[in-house]
């Protein structure tokens, strides 16, 4: 319950848009830390509060940042909280009947080596598809990188290579089969 004379500082506090950023920003910042962290913000607001109405201060923004620094201080060598240093401990024990969660940590460097390795395998698969051929080879690249509308690549094919796009869009179409061919073999 906030008591009617604290309410007097909150109000103080708070009509001054840069103390309420200020405490957001640093609850924002610590909250993980703390077991309440409206209890922190009251703290602030009223500290914050105290001095404006009872003290002349020359800078709102000074005294909001020692009161905050202080509070926080305060309330965090007051926290109980330690953080968990692994998955085990954030499983959620629950009855004896009830099994608890189990949190798998997913690998991102085996991710990230998959990555590689397909890419590898997808240019490998390009070289051989493509047995030299430059035209072969831009319309594989091109459907690597999910470009598979074969007007808008056998327009660029005309550009790049000269011809006419009609020629290359049947030579897309031909090599779209022997690549489904050559693949499923």
């Amino acid at each position: 319950m906030i008591a009617s004379k604290n309410l007097i500082f909150i109000k103080a506090a708070m009509q001054n848009k840069t103390v309420v950023s200020l405490v957001e920003k640093a609850s924002a910042e610590i909250w993980y830390k703390l077991p309440d962290a409206t209890s922190f913000e009251h703290t602030c607001y009223v500290s914050i509060g105290k001095e404006i109405v009872e003290k002349e201060i020359k800078s709102v923004a000074a005294i909001a940042r020692y009161c905050i620094n202080r509070a926080a201080a305060r309330h965090l060598k007051r926290s109980k909280y330690e953080a968990p240093t692994s998955f085990r401990d954030l499983a959620i024990s629950k009855g004896n009947d009830e099994e608890s969660a189990e949190y798998e940590a997913e690998d991102v460097l085996a991710n990230v080596e998959n990555a590689l390795v397909m890419k590898e395998t997808q240019k490998e698969t390009i070289s051989l598809l493509a047995q030299g051929d430059r035209r072969r080879n831009l319309v594989l690249n091109a459907w690597a990188n999910g470009f598979t509308d074969s007007r808008e690549i056998s327009s660029i094919l005309a550009d790049t290579l000269g011809g006419k796009s009609e020629s290359h869009r049947k030579f897309i179409t031909r090599f779209k089969t022997e690549c489904r061919a050559v693949l499923t073999a």
